[in-house]
């Protein structure tokens, strides 16, 4: 059997554990209401469909403190996996969502002989 057809099949049997549905959308600042102030921003899904969100380890989820105004806020890493050949049109601040959980596309996890897309991705603990 040959590397490709190996990776073919390691890449199947990768996307049969992405159990989970999440949706990647980009956000384009909109039109400021003149009147309260708000900004609206438009939303562009770049991507829906199934997903796996890893964690769990020292290496795969870091914890990281930051200031919002005054208040501390924790941060957690995570790998987030979509089907190889998925991320092409993920860009870095891209948003996904998975339920009710939010993350923000902070980078992407390269790698020689991979078997899905890895994004690495950002949750902000409220």
């Amino acid at each position: 059997m040959t590397i490709a057809a190996l990776l073919a099949d390691a890449r199947a049997r990768h996307e049969s554990l992405m159990v989970d549905t999440c949706t990647i959308v980009r956000l384009t600042p909109g039109s400021m209401n003149t009147t309260t102030g708000a900004i609206t921003n438009t939303s562009t899904t770049v991507y829906s469909g199934k997903c796996r969100l890893r964690g769990g380890t020292a290496a795969a989820a870091t914890v990281r403190e930051s200031d919002a105004g005054e208040a501390e806020q924790a941060s957690n890493r995570y790998a987030l996996l979509i089907p190889f050949g998925a991320d092409s049109v993920v860009l870095v601040g891209d948003v996904a969502t998975i339920g009710t959980r939010t993350f923000t596309v902070v980078g992407r996890i390269k790698a020689t002989t991979t078997t899905a897309a890895s994004l690495l991705v950002e949750e902000v603990e409220p």
